[in-house]
């Protein structure tokens, strides 16, 4: 009877350890927290300018959450960040400033102008530039911010850019680039 009882208790402990083991193995893995990115999108040039500055450009948008300590202070707002990526090595990383109008000017033209927009067109996003690589955008100039306009409409294959030197549209010092005109591929 004590063989049978000794028997029962290893079988037993055997049992809980492989049981706390299996727990253990089972586990679920937790990631870490990361932005919500959008897949790349794809855009051939336009013209011989795009070409020329960018070639073939991919389009990567991110939100990210803020940090740990800037929401214990308050600040829970995101950050959109774009990454435009040439095919001439061109990478410029930029973050949401705001939407702006195409009515606003720069050196007194309006976006709606320097970029060839339509009527139609109600809005265009203005980011400021945090990061870039490569050939400017802006030739000899290093691009401040990137104006962005692309179409409500999926029908619409356009995709356009305005790097602007110096400062936000509307601003005194901002100086307008070469309008960079995409088509999605």
């Amino acid at each position: 009877m004590k063989v049978w009882i000794v028997a029962l208790a290893a079988l037993v402990a055997a049992c809980g350890q492989s049981g706390a083991g299996g727990q253990s193995a089972e586990a679920p893995k937790m990631d870490d927290p990361a932005a919500q990115t959008e897949p790349a999108r794809g855009f051939e040039p336009a013209n011989d300018q795009t070409r020329a500055a960018t070639g073939v450009l991919n389009v990567t948008v991110a939100t990210r959450l803020p940090e740990a300590t800037a929401a214990d202070r308050g600040d829970e707002s995101s950050t959109e960040t774009l990454t435009l990526t040439g095919a001439n090595g061109v990478v410029v990383e930029a973050t949401l400033a705001g939407v702006v109008e195409p009515s606003v000017q720069v050196q007194g033209q309006t976006l709606r102008a320097l970029m060839g927009l339509t009527v139609e067109a109600s809005q265009t996003l203005v980011y400021r530039v945090a990061r870039a690589e490569g050939a400017s955008l802006c030739g000899a100039a290093a691009a401040s911010h990137v104006v962005v306009w692309e179409p409500a409409s999926y029908n619409d294959p356009s995709y356009k850019l305005l790097p602007i030197s110096g400062g936000a549209p509307g601003e005194a010092g901002a100086r307008p680039c070469a309008a960079l005109d995409y088509r999605r591929s």
